[in-house]
């Protein structure tokens, strides 16, 4: 169950309760009142008795109108009472019924007792008689407003037990909604600290692990609630970014293996090239020089002769001899082998023979160019005899022959060349396809890793904007450590996303106007400089020719540091840059915390930090980053650095592209 469901499950408890407990008080206080209305009626029924009882006698002893005219308006007033008094449901009706019945008959009784006495004072009736008369009907009178008085002070004495009797009751269930109240909040209390504050304190020291950098850690919170989605994509995240990282150094391994065995191949057919072409020149020499040779010397033709013939056979390639008709007069013994035709076969072709499909058409060009031109080369598959193709480099001299032109020509195998080049161009593709694979692996990468860390983010969030009244200082205090370990690691990855894109593209030649671009530096970085007093200074920095947006990151990488790292003093930053045969060396000088010298080359490295995570803000990417940029564009990078005593980061900025810029304005 979901620590939403819980909290609203015991909500709708509390409301539950509080609702039902409120009719009951609602319906009871509605009683009470009633009972109130019913006991200050009954109080003042009583009490209109006895001032009755006392107006009566007050009436018999003096015959005032006076306590006659009192009398009958106080007798109405308790009629009014007993009427309101029987309005009311009740279940004294009955006893209400008999005071009413009891009221009418004093009332008749009252009337039958001053009718008596008016007839007594008129002389109508014997005094005697009349006075004995009068003396019944007033005693009857009496005894039946003491039963009204009797009858009343019960309905009274009954009212209020009945009064008391409900103020139990709500009491008790006051005492039940404060009991049931405290169980909730005592519910509620347990609920938060078993699924909120215990995971977040655990979820908050697993996190700073996988912050250090142990990727292989696991949350371990087993729950089916959010907290427990919160650990899940954690593992995932964690393991995603392991998985990332491994394939990201597997990748950088065969990257570098690759270009590597790229630059070997180029050598190499670098190297093949240069002794192909130095015996193509080779031969070619020696052909001329035979040539001229034979037409010097007609009467040593038989030795020259040989001679061109074992020249000739001794040649790496093949030779060939034939007139403006395309008729074989010459060619050595490799021509044979070559072609795996005999003599007799190869007087009778043309050398368009030994050529298939689309060489056709280039070969033929090429020949109709060198009896035009003079010479010509030409690169095509020469097909044997067995319908072998291989590939050759040809040339072709045009001479004259018994006043016939003629091409003598050479053609060497450059099936090494062909399949260097073949290879050097697949080692180009693959360099090329591993380039975009690593591209698309870094983003696409990035992008998963980000979504767990949005999950995360928004889910503490979401407990922090949901549950706040519910979460106390060290929840909330923990929820914010979460947060911040979240926003680090999506900072890291970003860092990482820059430093692995930097290999998509060559560096540009731009012209770099250094002193205004620290500038426009200091100026993104002042509220950095201002809030630590800093105090950056630099010297009349050059021109130079580099890709201007690394630069930028370079000098901001190394400032932002220089700044970042300081002691109890105002941090001072000095950048300056001088001339070394081809390059310049330019330094940025800080008299901050200082490096031990034995980490001066393990500070280069990728995620390398030599202080506790989340001490200082940064991923550990920032050198790194700078050292790719120096080496990319063919420098050095180092620091001279003590303890306590500040840093020098220089580095060399190769001046061999300086001849791409326009000169600097005078």
């Amino acid at each position: 169950m979901t620590i939403k469901t819980r909290l609203r499950i015991s909500s709708l408890v509390y409301v539950a309760v509080t609702v039902g407990v409120g009719l009951v008080l609602l319906v009871g206080l509605q009683s009470l009142s009633r009972d109130l209305e019913r006991a200050k009626t009954n109080y003042a029924v009583v009490k209109g008795l006895m001032e009755l009882t006392t107006l009566l006698e007050d009436y018999l002893i003096n015959a005032e109108k006076r306590a006659l005219r009192q009398w009958q308006t106080k007798h109405r007033t308790i009629g009014k009472l007993l009427q309101k008094r029987a309005d009311l449901e009740s279940s004294d009706r009955e006893t209400t019924g008999w005071l009413i019945k009891d009221h009418e008959e004093i009332e008749s009784l009252f009337s039958q007792v001053i009718s008596i006495q008016d007839k007594i004072r008129s002389g109508q009736f014997e005094s005697k008689t009349s006075a004995e008369l009068r003396n019944r009907l007033t005693g009857m009178l009496l005894m039946q407003m003491q039963s009204m008085v009797s009858d009343a002070s019960q309905l009274y004495l009954a009212g209020q037990a009945r009064i008391d009797n409900l103020l139990h009751r709500l009491m008790w269930v006051m005492m039940f909604f404060v009991a049931v109240t405290a169980s909730i909040i005592l519910g509620n209390h347990l609920l938060t600290r078993n699924t909120l504050i215990r995971p977040l304190s655990k979820l908050t020291k697993d996190t700073e692990i996988i912050g250090s950098g142990n990727l292989d850690h696991v949350v371990d919170i087993e729950s089916h609630d959010e907290m427990g989605q919160l650990a899940q994509s954690f593992n995932v995240m964690t393991a995603e970014l392991k998985k990332s990282y491994d394939a990201l150094e597997a990748e950088i391994r065969e990257r570098k293996q690759a270009q590597e065995e790229l630059k070997r191949h180029r050598d190499h057919l670098e190297e093949l090239v240069e002794e192909r072409t130095q015996g193509l020149g080779m031969a070619n020499e020696n052909l001329r020089a035979e040539i001229q040779e034979r037409k010097r010397v007609d009467l040593s033709l038989q030795k020259e002769m040989y001679i061109s013939e074992m020249t000739l056979d001794s040649l790496p390639g093949i030779f060939y001899l034939f007139d403006d008709q395309g008729k074989f007069l010459r060619w050595n013994r490799n021509f044979e082998e070559v072609s795996g035709f005999s003599a007799e076969e190869i007087s009778e072709m043309h050398p368009l023979n030994f050529f298939r499909g689309d060489a056709l058409g280039v070969l033929e060009e090429a020949i109709g160019l060198v009896f035009v031109k003079g010479e010509n080369e030409v690169e095509a598959d020469f097909v044997s005899k067995n319908e072998a193709k291989t590939p050759y480099f040809l040339t072709g001299v045009r001479i004259t022959l018994d006043n016939t032109p003629c091409l003598l020509g050479t053609g060497f195998d450059i099936t090494e060349r062909k399949r260097a080049e073949a290879a050097l161009a697949r080692y180009v593709n693959e360099l090329e396809r591993t380039n975009v694979e690593l591209e698309q692996f870094a983003y696409i990468s990035s992008h998963h890793l980000q979504e767990p860390l949005r999950k995360v983010i928004n889910f503490s969030e979401l407990l922090v904007s949901r549950h706040e009244g519910l979460l106390n200082e060290q929840a909330r205090r923990y929820l914010a450590y979460v947060i911040d370990g979240a926003m680090r690691m999506r900072a890291l990855i970003e860092d990482l996303l820059v430093y692995t894109r930097l290999d998509r593209y060559e560096p540009s030649c731009d012209r770099i106007n250094l002193n205004e671009m620290i500038r426009t530096i200091l100026s993104d970085l002042d509220t950095n400089i201002r809030s630590v007093n800093a105090v950056v200074t630099l010297d009349d920095l050059p021109y130079i020719a580099a890709d201007a947006r690394e630069m930028r990151l370079l000098f901001e990488n190394l400032v932002s540091n220089a700044i970042k790292f300081h002691r109890n003093e105002a941090p001072h930053v000095h950048i300056s840059a001088k001339k070394d045969s081809n390059a310049w060396i330019f330094s940025v000088r800080d008299n901050g915390l200082g490096i031990d010298p034995v980490y001066a080359d393990q500070i280069f490295g990728i995620f390398q930090q030599l202080h506790p995570a989340g001490k200082y803000q940064g991923t550990g990417i920032g050198l790194a980053l700078c050292k790719k940029i120096v080496e990319r564009h063919g420098g050095r990078i180092g620091v001279e650095s003590e303890p306590g005593e500040g840093s020098v980061f220089s580095f060399t900025i190769p001046e061999t592209s300086g001849a791409r810029l326009p000169k600097s304005p005078v």
